[in-house]
């Protein structure tokens, strides 16, 4: 009998050791993304999903991955806190909602700064790769958080409730804007009145006319929250507005905690690649955009040639000029090379 307990207790014994053995245990890895978009054409969640496959093609058993959509759990930019604070490991983000949390400083806030000085996409995800590292490390990472990853977003527009084909018919209206200096600044060079109000009540905002129109993402803002349905008249992609590049924003603590062998497949593989198939569907969004949104009611304004260049003239390039003090004079001149203007 006493065998028998002996024999039962050293085998319970075993389970309780292989359960806690450090080759059995798990890393836990939460994410977030920046909005309250559905899973069917969030292209964060998709990159989070095809992370989590490959950790577990590569280092099966090691890696649990977890997803809060920011509707569920946070709200954009509490998200970016909750990474600082080692509550999240990552979330998916744009140069603009960090300089939201980070505050007014050199080199913020990124990207989208110099946006409204290109019209060509392809220049812009060029100028994103060579920019955006050197920023993190600079700027990010002695504040505990690191960039990894980079997807350029492309294409501001106003959603606005009433049409407008000039600047002169922007000048007064109620526009809301995310919050943050290059959207305060070409807002009130295009002679609009932001205001910064949670994504969510933003609809029933422009429905009752509290607000004239929205500033967002071509792919975000027009068919993903569908924006258009209370402001059907859409300006063309990027005349006027502003986009950000993306990226996946770390705890700088968690990422070096990793073993080197991942942190260089995250780099080299699975992170690129995610982005790469999160690109084909965002492309998917952007390429059949117009379509589904004239299906729906919204209206694609037709700007003229001398009006968009008036908005260049009047608003890209001067945004960018009255940024240089802020964003340091070396960014913008590596950035330029690659937009409209020399």
């Amino acid at each position: 009998m006493k065998k028998g307990w002996f024999i039962l207790a050293l085998a319970f014994w075993g389970v309780i050791v292989l359960i806690s053995s450090p080759a059995l245990a798990q890393t836990k890895i939460r994410f977030s993304d920046i909005g309250p978009l559905d899973l069917k054409t969030n292209s964060y969640y998709l990159m989070v999903k095809i992370i989590g496959e490959q950790l577990e093609k590569y280092f099966p058993g090691k890696y649990k991955i977890e997803y809060y959509p920011s509707a569920q759990l946070y709200k954009s930019i509490p998200a970016h806190k909750a990474v600082l604070s080692g509550s999240l490991e990552a979330c998916y983000s744009y140069d603009a909602l960090i300089q939201t949390v980070l505050g007014n400083e050199v080199g913020y806030p990124f990207m989208c700064t110099i946006l409204p000085i290109f019209d060509d996409f392809d220049q812009y995800w060029k100028a994103c790769m060579e920019v955006t590292p050197l920023l993190s490390k600079e700027y990010l990472e002695p504040k505990g958080a690191i960039i990894k990853g980079k997807k350029a977003g492309w294409g501001g527009n106003l959603f606005l409730t009433k049409p407008a084909y000039s600047l002169s018919d922007l000048k007064g209206r109620k526009i809301r804007i995310i919050p943050g200096i290059v959207y305060e600044t070409c807002a009130k060079f295009m002679g609009l009145n932001p205001v910064a109000m949670d994504v969510a009540e933003v609809l029933a905002a422009a429905k009752a006319g509290t607000v004239d129109g929205i500033m967002s993402t071509f792919g975000a803002g027009g068919v993903r929250l569908k924006y258009y349905s209370a402001a059907k008249y859409v300006t063309p992609c990027n005349i006027p507005g502003t986009s950000n590049s993306g990226f996946w924003f770390w705890n700088l603590k968690f990422w070096n905690s990793l073993p080197r062998e991942v942190r260089e497949k995250l780099d080299n593989e699975i992170l690129p690649y995610a982005e790469k198939e999160a690109y084909k569907a965002d492309r998917l969004i952007f390429d059949t955009g117009w379509d589904i949104m004239t299906k729906d009611g919204a209206v694609q304004l037709k700007w003229s040639d001398e009006a968009i260049k008036e908005y260049y003239v009047k608003v890209g390039y001067p945004t960018v000029e009255k940024m240089i003090p802020l964003i340091g004079e070396k960014w913008i001149k590596i950035v330029q090379k690659y937009a409209a203007k020399k």
